[in-house]
Parts: C-alpha cells; sequence; structure tokens
C-alpha cells in the first residue's frame, strides 16, 4: 500500500479489514491479521472481529475477543452481549447462563441516545 498509494496503514485500515474479514466468515484469517498487526489493536478492530464471530459462531476466536474488549473497557456490556449470543447459536447453554450472570451483576450494555440542542434549549 505504501509503495502504491503512499499511505501508511493505519489502525482504521486494519478495523476496516477485520470487519471484512469477519462479516466474509473469515474469523480465523481476522484474528490471524490483528495479531500480526505492527500495532496493537483497539477496541474497534477486536469489536469487529467479535461482531462477525457472533454471526459465523466461531466460539474459540469470539473468545478471544472478547477477551480483548472486556480488557479494554470492562463497564461495555456489548462484549457480554454479543458472547451471550455465540453461546446461544452454538448451543453452549452452561456458557450462556454465566455471560447472563454477568449482567446480572451490573454490567449492561448502554442503549444508544441523541441530544438535539435547538437555540439554547435541550
Amino acid at each position: 500500500m505504501e509503495s502504491v498509494y503512499a499511505a501508511r496503514r493505519e489502525l482504521k485500515h486494519y478495523g476496516c479489514m477485520t470487519d471484512l474479514f469477519g462479516r466474509a466468515g473469515l474469523t480465523k484469517e481476522a484474528k490471524e491479521m490483528i495479531e500480526a498487526m505492527p500495532m496493537k489493536g483497539d477496541i474497534f478492530v477486536w469489536g469487529g472481529l467479535l461482531g462477525g464471530c457472533r454471526t459465523y459462531g466461531n466460539v474459540g476466536v469470539a473468545e478471544k475477543a472478547a477477551e480483548q474488549v472486556v480488557g479494554m473497557k470492562p463497564e461495555d456490556g456489548g462484549a457480554y452481549s454479543a458472547m451471550a449470543s455465540v453461546y446461544a447459536t452454538t448451543e453452549r447453554w452452561d456458557d450462556l447462563v454465566k455471560v447472563r450472570d454477568d449482567e446480572k451483576r451490573g454490567i449492561k450494555k448502554n442503549a444508544g441516545c441523541s441530544l438535539v440542542r435547538l437555540d439554547g434549549l435541550e
């Protein structure tokens, strides 16, 4: 990419590639790419991989991705929700119960929120 387009690979490029691999079901390849990156993957890179694993039910890679996401942002329930979905899809009910227990201990997925300000009014 550098020699042809004079553009250096940045974290956002790896994030896009992870998302593309995940959507194509190539979760193992995405994980290998992340592990070979010259920089540390961020929450978006690992979260993109986790999303692909949720779609295709790749439990082993999903667990690694969720571990990374939770390590970066433990209060965000998105990784727990995605893992619950992976476990349900693959009929791993005992693991699903463990994830749901974590949610009961106060870990919640944040709902989306928008704020509109018009002439100083909120």
